[in-house]
């Protein structure tokens, strides 16, 4: 994923998706990884409920290994909503004091 990505991309390097698409089609056990990059937000980034992982196969939605994704809220919408079950959020950069505000969900495992 990079900041670039669209909602009808292909999801691979050269046609990535953007990461509401990835978050909404991710499935159990699989992994979201975010390039360097400034993704400037217009509104939350929202991890709906039922969009669950498992015991076993968490959903990630983390940094490509050496990367520094920071998630710019832009100050125009309420930060993250995790909702969703089995969640596993690291390394992801949100400028102080744009936080994950909403966490309404079990299993969730968040290390920025």
């Amino acid at each position: 994923m990079t900041p670039e990505g669209h909602h009808t991309g292909e999801g691979t390097r050269n046609d990535p998706v953007d990461v509401d698409t990835a978050i909404d089609f991710v499935r159990r056990g699989q992994t979201i990884l975010l390039h360097d990059g400034h993704y400037i937000r217009d509104e939350k980034l929202n991890i709906r409920k039922y969009n669950d992982g498992a015991e076993g196969e968490m959903k990630t939605l983390k940094a490509k290994k050496g990367s520094h994704p920071v998630i710019d809220f832009n100050s125009v919408s309420e930060g993250a909503v995790l909702s969703g079950d089995y969640w596993h959020i690291e390394a992801l950069i949100l400028p102080v004091p744009q936080v994950i505000r909403k966490v309404s969900s079990s299993a969730a495992v968040i290390i920025l």
